[in-house]
């Protein structure tokens, strides 16, 4: 073709067809991956499935592939956030060894949905999994008499009344009985009356002494307790000291524990503070938030020498000080450490106890030193078992991806969704509590405690200390220990925020991470801007039979 000639017109006009072409095909490529976003998994895309799966889990039209925005306006979410749901069923192995980390070869939750809260208050879910995930589980422990164990309490009218429904979780779970020192109180009786609503079996004993001598008292109240149980022929061979917000996740795992020390014998068994600054303040004792157990021949001793341990510890400001004061003065029963119980002398944030698959017999200070609900945290067992609270399990390496927000393309007028998340290295469910996307190239060393919590600087003069410093502190009840991975760039995390009781035995959990904007100070709750919620449900059952009614409330959001 000579320089300068003019084009044909129909060449001219092929390629302008060709561009155009082009640009549909991108557009049409770049909506596609805006609609149907990051894959979470490689879970079939399932529209409405009707029938009954492998796995018994029925499927209504209208229902259970549904999702009731509605049901979730409670969390005070994002106006667009992202949703996932996944129904769990678990399968006991007779092999399966006590609080393992299981590893499951598959993904935990489809992919993410987008959703605004704008829409209409029933909308389908474009992924629905076609049959529940099946989680393996240890067999159930044999469940013991929980009347060998008598608690004792010294608190206030108004604390114990708070604190029914969570000693209802434990006292309950067989036949415990619980004694109440308290000061003199008009609702008393109101108390009484809702421990019976409660169905705990309990005593209110009223008391006109301070706490620290009314602490002391419940030596003497259990006594005549077991004095008078015996004649019925109750087997008690235990008494705990407990502070009102002392909880027991498994009565099956703390009696187990209890049954490896000889009842027979003056017995002092508890734990001291994981802070070793808490011990060389106080002492080497056992703290009385993390339960305190004595058997009957040592309550016999200390009941000996009551009248002289009343007197002299007059002066001591604290109950457990005063009853450790009389052991260790008046006995020669020494402390049984048992690491499985705890204080809880943790500032701040302690999930890194709470994810480490340790044993938790006990917990103290959750509603003051650092804030969990204890209730939502063990509902989980109504499906599993206690054994289940808190049990990990770690899944197939497939990112829990939320795009960020729509970025426009010059010159095309849509948009699409970028995702510039690392590798995932690996993704732990820490049942009851969380779900953590770990992003560090190799997983963390799952057998450590992650130091999340922050220490009392007020027990320390030194205040240039390191972190192998703040390890050491906590090395002898909480070692080994590894360093805080930091939110956002080495993990993301996704936190429980409710569980709720279903119809036909069912436990959905609802796990949240809030959007950047939610955690900056100053913001109010709700307040977001630069990142949308991603909401996580969980619905838990033995088996999966739905009836039309129960699909209906299921897809309402459930009962409280």
């Amino acid at each position: 073709m000579t320089i300068g000639a003019r084009v044909p017109y129909p060449t001219i006009l092929s390629r302008r067809y060709l561009r155009a072409g082009y640009a549909v095909f991108v557009i049409f490529f770049l909506y596609g991956f805006y609609v149907t976003g990051p894959r979470l998994s490689h879970s079939r895309h399932i529209h409405r499935p009707h029938g009954v799966d492998q796995k018994g889990l029925q499927h209504f039209p209208g229902s259970i592939c549904d999702l009731n925005v509605s049901s979730l306006h409670r969390y005070e979410l994002s106006p667009d956030f992202h949703y996932a749901r996944r129904y769990i069923t678990t399968q006991v192995v007779e092999d399966e060894q006590s609080r393992p980390m299981g590893k499951v070869e598959g993904d935990l939750v489809p992919q993410l949905q987008h959703v605004s809260r704008a829409q209409d208050d029933l909308i389908p879910l474009s992924y629905c999994q076609e049959e529940p995930l099946a989680l393996s589980i240890r067999p159930a422990r044999r469940r013991y008499d929980n009347a060998t164990v008598l608690f004792g309490v010294a608190t206030t009218a108004q604390r114990l009344k708070d604190s029914l429904p969570q000693m209802h979780h434990w006292l309950t779970r067989g036949n415990g009985r619980l004694v109440a020192l308290v000061p003199n109180d008009e609702m008393i009786p109101e108390v009484r009356t809702e421990m019976q609503a409660w169905g705990i079996d309990g005593t209110v004993k009223i008391s006109k002494a301070d706490y620290p001598s009314r602490y002391f008292d419940l030596v003497k109240e259990l006594h005549n307790e077991v004095r008078a149980l015996s004649s019925l022929h109750a087997p008690v061979q235990w008494v705990s000291l407990i502070d009102d917000d002392t909880f027991f996740p498994s009565m099956t795992n703390l009696i187990s524990m209890l049954k490896t020390h000889d009842h027979t014998k003056p017995q002092y068994v508890g734990a001291v503070s994981e802070d070793f600054h808490q011990i060389v303040r106080h002492g080497y004792f056992a703290f009385g938030g993390a339960g305190i157990f004595l058997s009957l021949p040592l309550l016999d001793e200390l009941m000996a020498a009551y009248p002289a341990c009343r007197q002299s510890e007059e002066n001591v400001d604290q109950g457990d000080l005063r009853l450790v004061h009389c052991i260790f003065h008046h006995t020669t029963t020494k402390l049984s450490v048992e690491h499985g119980l705890h204080q809880m002398d943790l500032f701040g944030d302690p999930r890194g106890l709470f994810e480490s698959g340790r044993s938790l017999l006990s917990l103290h200070h959750w509603k003051s030193w650092f804030r969990l609900d204890v209730m939502k945290l063990s509902m989980i067992a109504d499906v599993c078992g206690e054994d289940c609270i808190l049990q990990r399990w770690t899944f197939r390496p497939s990112p829990i991806s939320v795009p960020k927000r729509p970025v426009t393309i010059p010159f095309i007028s849509t948009t699409f969704s970028s995702q510039s998340k690392p590798p995932q290295s690996a993704l732990v469910l820490n049942n009851g509590f969380s779900i953590v996307e770990y992003l560090t190239p190799l997983p963390p060393d799952f057998q450590q405690v992650e130091k999340t919590w922050d220490i009392n600087a007020d027990l320390r003069d030194d205040h240039t200390r390191t972190l192998a410093d703040d390890a050491t502190d906590f090395a002898h009840s909480l070692a080994p220990i590894r360093a805080e991975l930091e939110e956002g760039k080495d993990k993301i995390s996704y936190d429980l925020v409710d569980s709720i009781r279903e119809p036909g035995g069912r436990v959905r959990q609802v796990y949240i991470k809030r959007g950047k904007s939610s955690k900056e100070p100053g913001k109010a709750k709700g307040d977001f801007e630069d990142e949308e919620d991603v909401v996580i449900e969980l619905i838990w059952a033995r088996e999966f039979s739905w009836t039309q009614s129960e699909a209906e409330q299921s897809r309402r959001g459930g009962t409280e």
